[in-house]
């Protein structure tokens, strides 16, 4: 993001610059994580999952089905041959 260090960090996303600053001295998790880690995916562009989970979430590739992923039915009731 650009940031020279956590106090530039934690104002940018409106979070207590002391609380930021523990969680990376002291590897504490905040007590309202999903709160946080909303807001600073709000403010920053962030994946909000990632910053819950640490882990990037799965590609989405189109669906070789219909929308809801079950397989398109064509409007004939018989069965094909």
């Amino acid at each position: 993001m650009g940031w020279g260090n956590v106090k530039e960090a934690a104002v940018a996303c409106g979070i207590p610059v002391e609380s930021w600053r523990s969680w990376e001295r002291d590897g504490v998790s905040p007590r309202r994580i999903v709160d946080i880690a909303r807001e600073i995916s709000q403010r920053t562009g962030v994946d909000y999952m990632w910053l819950l989970t640490g882990e990037m979430p799965a590609e989405t590739s189109p669906r070789p089905d219909g929308p809801d992923g079950c397989a398109i039915r064509d409007s004939n009731p018989e069965p094909a041959d």
